[in-house]
């Protein structure tokens, strides 16, 4: 199977690095519009650089790792192309968007799915074991706290909520054995304190 990573940020580094680590994996190729990401990467034998998305269309399968605001627009694409997509949480920034790209899918008879990799977190896994020997009726709240620090170019046309607190959400969604009663999130911008 030959797959293309549209966007080697972060996440996009984890799945190529995840993807070249699968046997049935021939071929992995990314594409980013940044130039400096791809001169990068392209000092690493194993992944091939394409030089437009529309080239990852002659892959089995692609994983959508660009910034959230793109992910309906690019994920359309694909979809439309009947090519499966791995979509970084969240499907879309706008939940319209996401029911769109939900029954595109359907239309197309192609395979979308979003990215549920924080599951497989080896200190997640051992925490939901521990609270399933106990009964998470006890749990009255949970708190999560995202941290990180600043990096120099970061994409914050998204917020921390929704860039990287989704996944927390989804997290505590997957522990709590009940209907969710309420969440509230709040994010703080640090960087102008910190002088980055």
């Amino acid at each position: 199977m030959r797959v293309a990573v549209i966007g080697a940020g972060t996440w996009g580094k984890n799945h190529i690095k995840t993807l070249l680590e699968i046997a049935a994996v021939t071929e992995v190729a990314v594409y980013d519009p940044c130039v400096q990401t791809q001169d990068k990467l392209a000092t690493t034998d194993s992944v091939s650089i394409l030089a437009s998305m529309e080239a990852a269309t002659d892959y089995d399968a692609v994983v959508i790792a660009a910034p959230t605001t793109l992910h309906y627009t690019i994920g359309k694409f694909f979809i439309s192309k009947s090519i499966p997509c791995l979509i970084e949480k969240p499907l879309a920034f706008e939940v319209a968007d996401a029911k769109a790209l939900y029954n595109l899918a359907k239309q197309y008879n192609t395979i979308v799915m979003a990215g549920h990799i924080e599951q497989f977190n080896p200190a997640f896994r051992t925490l939901k074991q521990a609270l399933l020997q106990k009964p998470s009726d006890r749990i009255l709240a949970i708190e999560v706290t995202r941290q990180g620090m600043a990096r120099k170019n970061f994409d914050t046309s998204v917020d921390v909520v929704y860039d990287l607190m989704i996944h927390d959400i989804e997290l505590v969604n997957s522990l709590v054995q009940s209907k969710l009663v309420r969440v509230s999130a709040l994010n703080a911008d640090v960087a102008d304190k910190l002088g980055h």
